[in-house]
Formats: C-alpha cells, sequence, structure tokens
C-alpha cells in the first residue's frame, strides 16, 4: 500500500470514487444532490486541496485536506474495511497536530470510524444544503 500526492490528471478517478462512495455512505440524501456538484467538486474543492491517494495496484481511496481539515476522505465501497482509509488517516495524523472533520449524523460508520481513530464530537448542526444533521468532530495529537 503506498500513501503520494494525487496528481492533477487524477482529479477524474477522485470523483469517481467520490461519487460512487457517496452514493453508497449517504443514502439518505437524494443521488440528485451528488450529481450535481460533480463540476464543484472536481473544479472548486479538489484543486482548492491539497489531495492524497491509496495506491494497491489502482487508486482505493483519497484524503482532501484543507489546512487542518478533512474536506473528503473517500474509499471505493469494495475496498472499504481493508485498511484503506485507516492508512489515510494515520497518514493526516502523522503531518498535523489537530484536524477538524465534518460527518453527517446518518453516516453511522463513518462517524464510529472517525472516533475508532480517536475523534471526538464538539459540535452539531444542521447543513442547510441538504437539510442533514451533522457532526464537527475534532482530534489532537497526544490526547
Amino acid at each position: 500500500m503506498k500513501i503520494r500526492k494525487a496528481k492533477e490528471a487524477e482529479l477524474d478517478r477522485l470523483i469517481e470514487i467520490w461519487l460512487e462512495s457517496s452514493f453508497q455512505a449517504h443514502d439518505f440524501i437524494d443521488q440528485e444532490y451528488w450529481e450535481e456538484n460533480r463540476e464543484v467538486m472536481r473544479n472548486l474543492y479538489l484543486p482548492l486541496s491539497e489531495n492524497f491517494v491509496v495506491i494497491e495496484g489502482t487508486i482505493k481511496g483519497f484524503l482532501s485536506m484543507m489546512g487542518k481539515e478533512i474536506a473528503a476522505l473517500f474509499i471505493l465501497p469494495s475496498e472499504q474495511g481493508i485498511g484503506f482509509g485507516k492508512a489515510l488517516m494515520q497518514y493526516a495524523q502523522e503531518k498535523n497536530n489537530e484536524i477538524y472533520l465534518n460527518v453527517y449524523a446518518q453516516n453511522e460508520r463513518a462517524k464510529a470510524f472517525y472516533q475508532s481513530q480517536d475523534f471526538q464530537i464538539v459540535e452539531k448542526s444542521l447543513d442547510a444544503a441538504t437539510n442533514e444533521i451533522e457532526y464537527r468532530m475534532h482530534w489532537e495529537s497526544g490526547r
């Protein structure tokens, strides 16, 4: 397993992973929402982020950081539970003293994953775009 910075030529692959994973992880949100945000993700969010890919033969997932914020962590649904997400998270934790992220309350699997990586819920809010409750989570090294 190898982790490295994503190349610009790989952004379309990251979008495919994001979309497939979003459909599965966020089945409580209409798929149309994710389709409508494809271009914004491709042309705004990913270019503004520092993106890292996890590779084992092919790209299995990615992590996007914006400063101390995890903007995205997505693993192909067929590759989840193998350790790719954990490897990306540990990579981010090695490079940062603290990290923040948001996760939908209904995404129990992701919330449990982040808690297993020592993230704590620090805030609860309503995501206006989806009308879904989300949690703000925080991790700090040495805690």
